[in-house]
């Protein structure tokens, strides 16, 4: 599952590859986002994937961004399945609350789930 992520990251930062030779990237910025597209970035760094690339959209396109995230409880839901959910959420945790918490270069952003909420476990009491 966590290949599968950081694949899914790595396309989405493949979409935007013309940054790479952008103004906006510092050489560290450049090197970080090198690694996610070789696959040989740090968990922390695929955990903060968002969050960097929504900033450098921001400011390459000097317009706030929309983030669109389908099926967000997919990866909780098969790693609550095959005995991984800490490690899952703890992933996923981070993901989404570095993208979309206080993310002042986001306009809107949008979460689905395949599960209804009041069958979901993860928001359980």
């Amino acid at each position: 599952m966590y290949q599968t992520l950081i694949r899914i990251i790595r396309d989405e930062f493949l979409r935007h590859e013309e940054m790479l030779g952008a103004v906006v990237l510092s050489p560290a910025e450049k090197a970080y986002m090198e690694s996610v597209l070789m696959l040989k970035a740090s968990q922390s760094d695929y955990e903060n994937a968002l969050r960097f690339l929504s900033r450098h959209l921001a400011r390459h396109y000097q317009e706030k961004v929309v983030i669109l995230i389908d099926e967000y409880d997919t990866p909780l839901h098969a790693g609550y399945a095959t005995g991984y959910y800490e490690e899952t959420i703890g992933f996923m945790r981070n993901f989404l609350s570095g993208g979309l918490k206080d993310n002042e270069n986001m306009f809107r952003g949008v979460l689905t789930g395949i599960l209804g909420l009041p069958k979901n476990p993860y928001f359980q009491v």
